[in-house]
């Protein structure tokens, strides 16, 4: 190491014993021992501070009946860029549910947040990836349960608040906490549109490969 370098964080190894139909699938050979079956072990990057921050990003799904570049939009936190079969946490709201032979007479929207298997439905198009936030779901939880479903003097005109601002607003309100953010929009109709530009690239891959993807908003 030359002098005045940095030192670099230590590897990190994880000795694992595996059932013989997962071992061809590791490129490291077994450590020699009589252990049946053989140990195997994962040589993993070293940790950085990113390993300890919540990725965050807006999920798109296909309206009913769909449309060419008009999306729902929800709030994704913690997923994994190209693993969708997991769950993650989701902050969105939605129109409720109107009462059969009653005037509905209560609020437009409604917030809906709870954790999702975002290959749960075949209205998920993917994932427009905003950033990182330097701390975990709990706080991230309890600042997002403060955020009002409905904002009558939100947006600017001729726009209407709907599902699609609400997220604008909570992605506005932690723009200085955001970190791998890329070229975000600071104008909000321009984030908005930007939004709508890279969901229409989404859905297309979805139509060509039938697997949602996550693109940047750069």
């Amino acid at each position: 190491m030359s002098q005045g370098s940095a030192p670099s964080p230590p590897d990190i190894y994880i000795y694992i014993s595996l059932p013989a139909p997962l071992q061809p699938y590791l490129c490291h050979p077994p450590i020699p021992c009589s252990i049946t079956p053989p140990i195997y072990y994962l040589h993993l990057r070293h940790i950085t501070m990113a390993d300890f921050e919540s990725p965050v990003g807006i999920a798109l799904y296909h309206t009913d009946p769909p449309t060419f570049d008009y999306f729902h939009w929800a709030l994704v936190v913690g997923f994994t860029p190209s693993l969708f079969t997991g769950y993650v946490r989701m902050y969105q709201i939605l129109r409720p549910e109107p009462t059969p032979g009653q005037q509905q007479t209560g609020p437009l929207w409604i917030a809906s947040h709870k954790t999702v298997n975002l290959m749960g439905t075949n209205r998920f198009v993917g994932i427009v990836y905003i950033g990182r936030l330097p701390f975990g779901l709990s706080d991230l939880h309890t600042w997002i349960s403060e955020v009002p479903a409905e904002k009558f003097d939100y947006p600017p005109p001729p726009y209407f608040w709907t599902c699609a601002w609400y997220i604008i607003s909570i992605i506005d309100g932690l723009r200085e906490l955001l970190t791998d953010e890329g070229d975000l929009p600071t104008d909000l109709v321009a984030l908005y549109n930007r939004v709508r530009e890279r969901g229409t690239v989404l859905a297309a891959m979805v139509r060509h490969n039938a697997q949602p993807n996550v693109v940047r908003i750069s």
